[in-house]
């Protein structure tokens, strides 16, 4: 995982998760933001002969950089798990054989928006475009309902919204600031990504 507070936050709690589902964790490697080689720390991880390996990082650069280098060391965990950035412009630019099989949460994009996203930029959407999207039209209405720009009423709003239909579907907002979101899980087959169905 990448060197970074947001980062190791993240990865305390997958670890946590995934020990009180009955895993263990059996190695760790960080990686800096500017880092262009993660061979070494992959090669470690490998040796270490876990069956799930949680690539996670916090930009596209990155994540392809690991996925690449990953098929350089000839590590092939049972299972790769990964974030939203497997959606990322750079991601998808790799192999197929890079990225197939690797399982990853996302929000879902509105199709309207990915089509409007689309023909206005040349590319698709990912879910990082469209989250930046609905988070700023969340901040306007939030602004708007407050009738102010007071930082604070704005908080206060968000944090009591109530239901809000955005273009990565359905948050709730119960009081916390917390929103109750409702990801999908897919996963990378030929190239593409797939709703996931897991193995029983």
């Amino acid at each position: 995982a990448e060197d970074n507070e947001a980062t190791r936050l993240v990865t305390r709690v997958f670890s946590s998760t995934f020990e009180e589902g009955g895993g263990k964790v059996v190695a760790a490697e960080t990686l800096k933001n500017q880092d262009n080689e993660v061979r070494g720390q992959l090669t470690k991880l490998r040796s270490a002969n876990a069956d799930v390996l949680f690539a996670y990082a916090s930009n596209g650069r990155l994540t392809a950089l690991i996925l690449k280098q990953l098929g350089e060391v000839r590590y092939k965990p049972k299972y790769v798990l990964s974030n939203h950035l497997m959606e990322d412009r750079e991601v998808r630019a790799l192999p197929k054989q890079a990225t197939d099989g690797i399982v990853y949460a996302t929000l879902p994009i509105d199709p309207e928006f990915s089509a409007r996203f689309k023909k206005e930029m040349g590319y698709d959407a990912d879910s990082a475009v469209a989250k930046s999207y609905a988070a700023a039209k969340l901040l306007f209405e939030a602004a708007k309902r407050a009738g102010s720009l007071d930082t604070a009423k704005i908080r206060d709003e968000i944090r009591n919204f109530g239901e809000y239909d955005s273009v990565v579907g359905r948050f709730v907002y119960k009081g916390t600031g917390d929103p109750v979101a409702f990801p999908v899980v897919r996963v990378m087959k030929d190239g593409n990504a797939v709703d996931f169905q897991p193995q029983h």
